[in-house]
């Protein structure tokens, strides 16, 4: 599923703006989420590099864990950030909405 013409950018916020907005995700945690699950307490605080759609962070804000979530896709943020606005230990923010803060 990477774009078509071969480059496998990272960076394409486009392409995982389409990818997120499918909603053909597993809300299912990563193995990583499920190994740090045991070693991270509640009320420390987690960033999620690299959150799409949310899947590990909002397991580890249900924990108590303050979590800040980061992803490429403003589609996705805001998807998630409009879901989630009552999770009080969660927060989203899309790398280019930041970015031009400092441009």
């Amino acid at each position: 599923n990477w774009p078509e013409d071969g480059r496998h950018n990272l960076k394409n916020q486009l392409y995982w703006d389409k990818f997120y907005s499918s909603n053909k995700c597993t809300t299912e945690p990563s193995r990583f989420a499920s190994y740090v699950e045991g070693i991270i307490k509640p009320d420390q605080n987690l960033v999620d590099l690299g959150c799409g759609n949310g899947r590990d962070s909002v397991i580890f804000a249900q924990k108590g864990i303050h979590v800040l979530g980061i992803d490429l896709s403003e589609r996705s943020i805001e998807n998630l950030t409009n879901q989630h606005s009552d999770e009080k230990n969660l927060q989203f923010v899309s790398v280019f909405r930041q970015s031009r803060l400092f441009l």
